[in-house]
């Protein structure tokens, strides 16, 4: 019995947790010391972590909230691809950049506009901002994305306008044309207004297809979509070269004439038997050919006129070549590749040449505009009566889709077209243009744009993304200075808790392992006991540490009630200068649990003496003592 009442003691730590939880109940004032003792060490570290965890949060959360530290803004203007834009959206590190015009073409003038649509207030000027889908600086300000005839004013301008969200602003525009002023207007719905923290300017966010418009109309150019006059920028056709049939050849010292100030760069000969294979046609006419190239850009059409000049009274004839365009036709639900190549002579021309193999058209100027959009198929029986309407997709460099009217039947995968033609698609390598099925004009689209506004995800991302765009040679303003303030400040305040908790902890632990020491060195006579009773000395090494931990969590969770306490005055002492939601000292829950592990720890090394002074412990000890 009495060795099965043995084993039940040695093997339970409730009955060892019973005992030391008893013996400091015995010893309060002294266990309440220890408690206090181990508060005095825990508060102020806790108080010292929330303010510095609080304050640097405050920091680095105002950072964060206000996407103005996101930004990225160019420092000066330059050209900007639409590929480059393309490019950056695909960066992870990017949460939103939209194209800007030139910073001359986005001023104008604003008045909130009365019930008569007139404006009923005073007129101010105004600065236009491209805005578009996820706009951190609107929707982070109380913001919205405005719609294609909205816009979003920043509170200092709705102020300066006397406009309020659900306004109408009349917006003027002013541009200068031979002398003469001249303006333009338009009317917008005021979708919102900012928050003061989007920043103390004037400023209107507009689609970028409001300010695009503007910046074509201040550029004198025609906006038909708003009904504004101007002149329209029409594509013009550019060619690889130019090839010169001339009844008599060359002389070397005429060639070199014909290179110098007509825009050619070089000249070589050609003979018939090369000439389909590289022309896609070939010359039988007796005579000298010659073709003419540039050396960098593409010749145009002042370059063919130059030489036309200088050629005049010797018969020559002169055809333009531009290189075939690939192109992709769909006709109903049907599409396939075809290869379009331009010829630039009349039927009259090619009979005289003797051109082979010949398209069977004839092209009347007079009849077809010079850029007409027609496509023929080759054939000696081929019924030019026949046609139809395809729609005609080119991919060079840039990207193009338009109309084609095909002559003729059959399903050839080549088709010839008129040279100007082929030498406005040939344009397609150098800038994007566009198709306008009102005018049956081709007109030349943006080809750059002059800035750009960029926001990344986060603010940690500011600095990288600054030293890559430099690297492009692109240099921006950031707030990476203020940023990085921020982060040495959190790097060097993480220093100076660490040494002071390390000290800290370090004098907590000696004052409680010298205090657990002395208190089994005053029981060495009932640890005697208690082994001559059955206790193992392995089952008594849980003393002292059940003691430390009851102590140590004592004191823990009067640190954290001194904690919350100091720390909601401190909060409340600083009201006024933090907002709602923030806090200049706080921790989380995380913060308590790894704090409450630490001091676990702690215990558990301050325990370790006492329990190796138990393991010298003999129960003879006690008999000796009585």
């Amino acid at each position: 019995m009495s060795g099965n009442s043995n084993t039940k003691k040695e093997g339970s730590p409730w009955l060892v947790l019973s005992l030391a939880a008893k013996d400091l109940r015995h010893e309060l004032i002294l266990s309440l010391c220890l408690v206090m003792a181990v508060t005095a060490v825990l508060g102020p570290v806790l108080i010292l972590f929330g303010l510095k965890f609080g304050s640097v949060q405050l920091l680095r959360s105002r950072l964060i909230e206000d996407p103005r530290n996101r930004e990225i803004r160019p420092i000066s203007s330059a050209r900007y691809q639409p590929e480059w834009f393309l490019k950056m959206q695909e960066m992870p590190e990017i949460s939103f950049i939209t194209p800007m015009t030139r910073q001359i073409s986005t001023s104008v003038d604003a008045c909130v506009a009365g019930s008569d649509s007139a404006c009923s207030g005073e007129t101010v000027s105004l600065d236009l901002l491209p805005t578009g889908t996820g706009d951190p600086l609107l929707l982070e300000n109380k913001g919205t994305i405005p719609g294609p005839d909205g816009c979003v004013l920043t509170r200092f301008a709705a102020e300066k306008a006397g406009a309020k969200t659900g306004d109408r602003i009349n917006i003027t525009i002013r541009r200068v044309i031979g002398g003469d002023w001249r303006k333009a207007g338009l009317s917008l719905h005021v979708d919102a207004v900012l928050d003061a923290r989007a920043g103390a300017i004037k400023a209107m966010f507009v689609p970028l297809s409001v300010l695009e418009q503007v910046e074509r109309y201040k550029d004198g150019e025609a906006v038909p979509e708003r009904g504004w006059e101007g002149k329209q920028r029409t594509a013009f056709a550019e060619f690889d070269g130019l090839l010169v049939w001339l009844p008599a050849p060359l002389t070397k010292l005429e060639q070199i004439k014909l290179r110098t100030s007509t825009g050619f760069s070089a000249v070589r000969g050609i003979k018939p038997a090369g000439m389909e294979k590289e022309f896609g046609f070939s010359i039988a006419a007796p005579g000298s050919i010659y073709f003419f190239t540039t050396r960098k850009q593409a010749a145009r059409q002042d370059n063919i006129d130059n030489i036309a000049r200088r050629l005049r009274g010797r018969g020559a004839i002169l055809l333009p070549i531009a290189a075939p365009v690939n192109a992709r036709l769909r006709e109903d639900s049907t599409s396939r590749n075809v290869t379009l190549r331009s010829l630039g002579f009349t039927a009259d021309t090619a009979k005289r040449l003797q051109i082979t193999p010949l398209p069977q058209w004839v092209l009347n100027p007079a009849d077809s505009p010079a850029a007409s959009l027609q496509a023929f198929i080759a054939g000696d029986n081929t019924d030019h009566s026949l046609s139809r309407v395809v729609q005609a997709d080119i991919r060079e460099k840039n990207s193009l889709t338009v109309p084609l009217i095909i002559y003729g039947e059959g399903d050839s995968s080549t088709l010839y077209i008129p040279a100007e033609l082929g030498g406005i698609l040939r344009l397609l390598r150098e800038r994007p243009i566009h198709y306008n099925a009102e005018n049956n004009a081709f007109l030349l689209s943006r080809q750059a744009y002059a800035g750009f506004r960029l926001y990344t995800t986060t603010i940690d991302e500011v600095d990288g993304l600054r030293r890559n765009l430099g690297k492009e040679g692109i240099s921006v303003a950031t707030e990476a200075d203020r940023i990085r303030d921020v982060q040495e400040l959190n790097h060097y305040l993480n220093l100076i808790f660490y040494v002071i908790a390390a000290a800290a902890a370090a004098g907590g632990a000696a004052t409680l392992a010298a205090s657990l020491y002395g208190s089994v060195e005053r029981k060495r006579k009932e640890i005697g006991i208690l082994r001559l009773l059955g206790f193992s000395r392995f089952s008594l090494l849980r003393f002292p540490l059940y003691q430390g931990i009851i102590l140590t969590f004592g004191g823990f969770v009067v640190a954290s009630s001194f904690f919350f306490a100091l720390s909601l005055l401190i909060n409340n002492l600083f009201a006024e200068k933090i907002r709602e939601n923030e806090s200049l000292c706080t921790l989380t829950p995380g913060h308590f649990a790894l704090f409450a592990a630490v001091m676990l720890a702690i215990a558990v090394v301050a325990a370790l003496g006492a329990a190796l002074r138990i393991l010298r412990l003999e129960p003879v000890e006690a008999l000796r003592d009585e």
